[in-house]
Protein backbone atom coordinates (compact mmCIF):
# COMPACT_ATOMS: atom_id res chain seq x y z
CA UNK A 1 0.00 0.00 0.00
CA UNK A 2 1.29 3.71 -1.03
CA UNK A 3 3.57 2.36 -3.45
CA UNK A 4 3.20 5.20 -5.47
CA UNK A 5 4.64 7.68 -2.60
CA UNK A 6 7.71 7.67 -0.63
CA UNK A 7 10.94 6.09 -1.20
CA UNK A 8 12.41 2.44 -0.87
CA UNK A 9 15.52 2.39 0.89
CA UNK A 10 16.91 -1.32 0.79
CA UNK A 11 12.98 -2.77 1.56
CA UNK A 12 12.16 0.42 4.14
CA UNK A 13 9.26 2.41 2.97
CA UNK A 14 10.00 6.17 4.26
CA UNK A 15 7.84 9.44 3.36
CA UNK A 16 9.24 12.87 3.28
CA UNK A 17 6.40 14.73 5.75
CA UNK A 18 4.06 16.02 2.50
CA UNK A 19 3.60 12.51 1.76
CA UNK A 20 3.68 11.32 4.96
CA UNK A 21 0.56 13.26 5.67
CA UNK A 22 -1.33 11.69 2.94
CA UNK A 23 -0.06 8.02 4.09
CA UNK A 24 -1.42 8.95 7.48
CA UNK A 25 -5.08 9.96 6.55
CA UNK A 26 -5.23 6.65 4.23
CA UNK A 27 -4.31 4.88 6.93
CA UNK A 28 -7.11 6.31 9.19
CA UNK A 29 -9.42 5.97 5.79
CA UNK A 30 -8.96 2.05 6.23
CA UNK A 31 -9.34 2.15 10.02
CA UNK A 32 -5.34 0.85 10.60
CA UNK A 33 -3.75 1.79 13.73
CA UNK A 34 -0.24 3.88 14.19
CA UNK A 35 1.46 2.71 16.76
CA UNK A 36 4.71 4.71 16.11
CA UNK A 37 6.59 6.71 13.54
CA UNK A 38 10.54 6.27 13.43
CA UNK A 39 12.44 9.40 11.51
CA UNK A 40 15.31 9.31 9.53
CA UNK A 41 18.22 11.24 7.64
CA UNK A 42 18.32 9.95 3.98
CA UNK A 43 21.56 10.59 2.07
CA UNK A 44 22.37 8.97 -1.45
CA UNK A 45 23.83 6.42 0.54
CA UNK A 46 22.84 6.20 3.95
CA UNK A 47 19.74 5.66 5.97
CA UNK A 48 20.65 7.27 9.32
CA UNK A 49 17.82 6.82 11.71
CA UNK A 50 16.97 9.66 14.19
CA UNK A 51 16.01 8.06 17.12
CA UNK A 52 14.95 11.50 18.63
CA UNK A 53 12.52 12.09 16.39
CA UNK A 54 10.79 8.73 16.88
CA UNK A 55 7.42 8.68 18.45
CA UNK A 56 5.15 6.05 20.07
CA UNK A 57 1.75 5.63 19.87
CA UNK A 58 1.18 2.42 21.58
CA UNK A 59 -0.63 3.85 24.12
CA UNK A 60 -2.70 6.17 21.85
CA UNK A 61 -5.38 4.36 20.13
CA UNK A 62 -8.01 6.01 18.57
CA UNK A 63 -6.59 9.10 17.84
CA UNK A 64 -3.02 7.91 16.50
CA UNK A 65 -3.54 9.59 13.16
CA UNK A 66 -4.11 13.44 14.80
CA UNK A 67 -1.29 12.55 16.71
CA UNK A 68 0.90 11.42 13.72
CA UNK A 69 0.22 14.09 11.67
CA UNK A 70 0.99 17.12 14.42
CA UNK A 71 4.40 15.33 14.97
CA UNK A 72 5.13 14.79 11.75
CA UNK A 73 3.97 18.38 10.70
CA UNK A 74 6.31 19.65 13.53
CA UNK A 75 9.29 18.13 12.02
CA UNK A 76 8.82 19.16 8.37
CA UNK A 77 11.37 21.78 8.61
CA UNK A 78 14.09 19.33 9.63
CA UNK A 79 13.91 17.33 6.01
CA UNK A 80 13.32 14.17 7.79
CA UNK A 81 11.52 10.98 5.86
CA UNK A 82 9.17 8.80 8.43
CA UNK A 83 8.25 5.22 8.51
CA UNK A 84 5.52 3.78 10.29
CA UNK A 85 4.54 0.79 12.31
CA UNK A 86 0.92 -0.41 12.29
CA UNK A 87 -1.20 -2.24 14.65
CA UNK A 88 -2.06 -5.92 13.42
Amino acid sequence: MFESLGIDRYGLRVFNAKEATIVIYGLKDMGIEIIGVDAFRITPNTTQPIMEHDLDLSFQRGNSWEIAHEYVASKENLGLYFEFVLAD
